[in-house]
């Protein structure tokens, strides 16, 4: 049997169908990564996210709101972090999504890159701790600068 033959008959099956879609998929998210990152915002946190997010992005300038650097919708480039969405922890993705069909949306918090957003998260969104690591940094520097 031919190669090509072989192919075809490949292509035809179950397993050989996922692997083309699954090999679109990924062209697809290459050539269109901020219509990808939308389309998994609007998946994972709901329509009313979107908007939010549209919004929120260009506010900030595109950059992460606590550190300043520069964000991407997902495709890598030197000194350009993930944009992470930051959210209350009291409410799940799952109850933000469905707020949307509520009178009261509830909305993230801030964009933030991926190295502040672990941060917070490591801190469990606690402001006492992080004042005092804040104040822990700078009296340190203050040691530094001083010897």
């Amino acid at each position: 049997m031919p190669e090509s033959e072989r192919n075809r008959k490949y292509r035809q099956t179950k397993k050989g169908k996922a692997t083309r879609v699954a090999v679109q998929k990924r062209y697809w998210e290459r050539r269109h990564p901020v219509l990808k990152k939308l389309d998994r915002i609007r998946n994972t946190w709901g329509n009313h996210v979107v908007d939010w997010f549209l919004e929120v992005i260009q506010d900030q300038g595109f950059k992460c709101f606590a550190c300043e650097r520069k964000l991407s919708f997902g495709f890598a480039e030197e000194s350009v972090s993930r944009a992470c969405i930051d959210h209350d922890h009291q409410y799940t993705q799952k109850e933000i999504r469905a707020s949307s069909k509520t009178d009261r949306p509830i909305y993230p918090r801030m964009l933030l890159c991926n190295s502040c957003n672990r941060a917070l998260g490591s801190l469990q969104d606690d402001p006492k701790v992080l004042r005092k690591l804040a104040l822990a940094i700078e009296k340190y520097k203050g040691e530094i600068n001083e010897t």
